[in-house]
């Protein structure tokens, strides 16, 4: 009877092995199976050092100091384009940095390794780098995969903190932003005024300092003379507070000898950066570090 039961013992430890053999192989699979599916929809990235060698980079603004960040024998990290970009493009990496900006620190860019400089005067010479913002590297985002970084402070900033940035596979969240509303037309009379509201909201969260101008006003048949409508604000400039929201009052005013008909007006809105938070900064001669000076919109000014 013993001699049965122990049959039966090891008959059962042989099951219990066996399941336990399948489950694991089960769950090589599957985290194998997931790191394939990462690896299609995503690409790979590889550091290239645990601790960054930083060195003075060349400026020709004197408000600002540059610092390049790099291994001491390659790339401080390489991206593996592999993941899905588009149906007839080449693959990209699709990823985000995880990392707090220290005080001081006005930007952080990723910079192709191949070329030493930083973006000091060429916006489009480096990703600025925004707190779990995804970006996309390879032939539809930023050509370089083998990337360094750039870190721009104040020229009187001193000794700044140090601080880790690390990568994750995926799209982020949406880069902060803000929408502008207003009517879609407005009417005023030869002679008059007429006043509205733009109201601006703040996503993602987006906040900073906007002002506000005219652009071309514009009415293709305007007789000769042309005299558009002119458009004013007030204030000319607001403060946009994280998901706050904040807004302007707009005049049109028509002269006596303004021409009837309908006009197109644009509307711009440009952030006014300063250097004192992180993305305040922005390479010359743009006004923004994704290369467009201004948010444009317009409306429709009928003169009657």
């Amino acid at each position: 009877m013993s001699s049965l039961a122990g049959g039966y013992r090891r008959h059962w430890l042989k099951v219990v092995l066996l399941m336990l053999l399948i489950a694991e192989s089960l769950s090589l699979f599957v985290l194998v199976l997931e790191n394939y599916r990462q690896e299609w929809s995503y690409g790979s990235f590889q550091y290239g050092c645990s601790s960054l060698q930083a060195s003075p980079a060349a400026s020709n603004d004197s408000f600002v100091r540059w610092v390049r960040l790099t291994c001491p024998n390659g790339p401080s990290v390489r991206m593996s384009p592999s993941g899905s970009c588009g149906v007839r493009e080449n693959p990209c990496t699709h990823i985000f940095p995880i990392f707090t900006p220290p005080t001081g620190l006005l930007g952080l860019y990723a910079v192709d390794h191949a070329n030493p400089t930083c973006p000091d005067n060429s916006p489009y010479a480096g990703y600025l780098m925004v707190n779990g913002v995804g970006e996309i590297y390879g032939s539809f985002g930023f050509p370089a995969t083998d990337l360094d970084y750039c870190a721009v402070t104040t020229a009187s900033g001193g000794t700044m903190d140090e601080f880790s940035v690390r990568w994750s596979l995926g799209y982020g969240v949406l880069s902060p932003w803000f929408r502008s509303s207003f009517p879609s037309n407005v009417t005023v009379t030869q002679g008059g005024t007429a006043t509205f509201t733009m109201t601006l909201t703040s996503y993602n969260p987006y906040s900073g300092n906007l002002s506000f101008a005219t652009g071309q006003v514009s009415n293709e048949y305007a007789g000769s003379p042309i005299t558009p409508p002119t458009l004013s604000f007030s204030p000319r400039s607001v403060i946009l507070k994280a998901d706050g929201s904040n807004s302007t009052l707009v005049t049109i005013h028509a002269a006596p000898n303004t021409n009837l008909g309908s006009w197109r007006a644009q509307l711009f809105m440009t952030p006014v950066y300063g250097l004192w938070y992180y993305g305040g900064f922005t390479p010359a001669p743009y006004a923004s570090a994704n290369g467009t000076s201004s948010y444009q919109t317009s409306t429709i000014v009928y003169v009657t």
